[in-house]
């Protein structure tokens, strides 16, 4: 049975609930119905179904939680921690999910799978969750409704360890993976930097992508909704390429 170790230090402060008008929600769900008119107008119907597919999955939970957030202020009463654990037994693939925050993940010769997290929000719309079911672990952390929290996340894990990993609003990087990954952001950033993955799938909805595929990765597939991509070298393998609307730089 996995055990997880942990050691956590935190601080509460207390504050009264901001007014909450329902207006986050709007403006997410309007972006998200212009992305999806952008991308019909510029891709033919399998390229376009293919593309809405993995763009819908990172973008709708945000949406979800930002609109049933009106009826999710439970509590106010905002927390700031720091927490560090690692699992005990080894695992053969991780899932992450974060609605908002920056994800760090670094690929490395370590054997277990390490988490450093900085968490601030209000602890009555903060879900954090860590289980580990057979060989894969799922970390989570979502913002039930629409007060503002942000997760920033550190996993070192194993380079040739399966990942998964979602992030809402913020940003992901990546170092050194070589196993196979599927890496995505609705809203910001994602930088992966070393890779050797043996099958790499990357979908940005709304943001920049910047990528380094070494001689040894295999193929990889890149879909970007709004924004641009960035691919550092002259990658070897299969690459597939799907830009709604941005460009594609090379350095």
């Amino acid at each position: 049975m996995n055990r997880l170790r942990t050691r956590r230090q935190r601080t509460k402060s207390r504050k009264s609930c901001p007014p909450d008008t329902g207006l986050n929600a709007k403006r997410l769900k309007i972006r998200l119905l212009w992305s999806s008119f952008q991308v019909s107008n510029q891709y033919g119907r399998e390229k376009k179904r293919d593309l809405m597919r993995r763009l819908n999955r990172v973008c709708s939970l945000p949406v979800i939680a930002a609109i049933s957030g009106t009826l999710a202020l439970a509590s106010c009463s905002q927390v700031d921690y720091s927490e560090f654990y690692e699992v005990a037994d080894p695992v053969t693939r991780v899932v992450v999910h974060l609605d908002r925050g920056e994800l760090e993940l670094v690929g490395s010769s370590t054997e277990l799978v390490s988490v450093r997290r900085d968490v601030s929000g209000w602890e009555g719309n903060l879900s954090l969750e860590t289980r580990v079911v057979d060989d894969t672990l799922f970390i989570t952390a979502t913002c039930e409704g629409i007060l503002r929290c942000e997760v920033n996340t550190v996993i070192e894990l194993p380079a040739d360890v399966e990942i998964e990993a979602t992030v809402g609003l913020g940003g992901l990087q990546a170092v050194g993976l070589e196993g196979v990954a599927d890496l995505s952001v609705n809203e910001g950033h994602l930088n992966a930097y070393q890779l050797q993955t043996s099958d790499l799938l990357v979908t940005v909805g709304v943001g920049s992508a910047e990528l380094e595929l070494l001689d040894e990765a295999g193929p990889a597939s890149v879909a970007v909704g709004e924004g641009d991509l960035t691919l550092i070298g002259d990658p070897s393998g299969e690459l597939d390429l799907m830009i709604a609307s941005g460009g594609v730089h090379y350095l």
